[in-house]
């Protein structure tokens, strides 16, 4: 099962290359994405080829479910030199450029998860895969520093102890953020430069 905005803009492409996957998801949704998984799992319907245009139902990050990892091979989630498990995690949806490689900005107007939901996820996340170490999969963590700045205050106030890595643009940022950032356990960033 393939999905998300790539696939949504060019799935006639990915099914011609990829004719072992049994079904394309067009529009980034999470409940089409469940409806198909049931149709082939649970209903013994294994030729569901092609491309499902699901009902779309708009979804909020704020109702996104925790993510759970517990059926992945967490192995392939550690950091190689040191062996730490990294777990992706994201903050926000969206993005506020409109870079021409990119789809992120059709298909999700820019969204932040609200304070308790982050803090409390990751905190169950920490004790439940026994580690400290997250990967921040947002497409620019830095659409709106507004919202950085509350998420490393955040992390700070509620004393986590944690290691974080993200993407992050290089034009909206300033030294007060990057200390912020890295008080709240920030300790690696990916500039993305191409469009500037």
């Amino acid at each position: 099962l393939f999905g998300g905005p790539y696939i949504t803009v060019e799935a006639h492409r990915y099914m011609d290359r990829f004719p072992f996957v049994k079904s394309f998801i067009s529009e980034v949704d999470l409940h089409s994405a469940l409806e198909q998984l049931n149709r082939i799992s649970f209903s013994g319907n294994k030729t569901a080829a092609g491309i499902a245009n699901a009902k779309h139902v708009q979804c909020s990050i704020g109702q996104t479910p925790e993510p759970d990892f517990s059926l992945l091979p967490l192995d392939l989630y550690r950091n190689n030199s040191k062996g730490n498990l990294i777990l992706p995690y994201e903050l926000t949806w969206g993005c506020t450029n409109r870079c021409s490689f990119c789809t992120h900005y059709l298909f999700h107007k820019v969204q932040e998860k609200p304070d308790s939901k982050f803090v409390k996820e990751i905190t169950d996340l920490s004790k439940r895969y026994n580690t400290n170490c997250f990967e921040f999969c947002d497409s620019s963590l830095n659409n709106s520093t507004g919202f950085l700045e509350h998420f490393c205050d955040e992390i700070c106030k509620s004393n986590l102890d944690i290691k974080w890595i993200s993407m992050i643009r290089p034009d909206n940022l300033s030294k007060k953020l990057l200390k912020k950032m890295k008080l709240s356990g920030c300790v690696h960033l990916r500039f993305g430069v191409e469009s500037f």
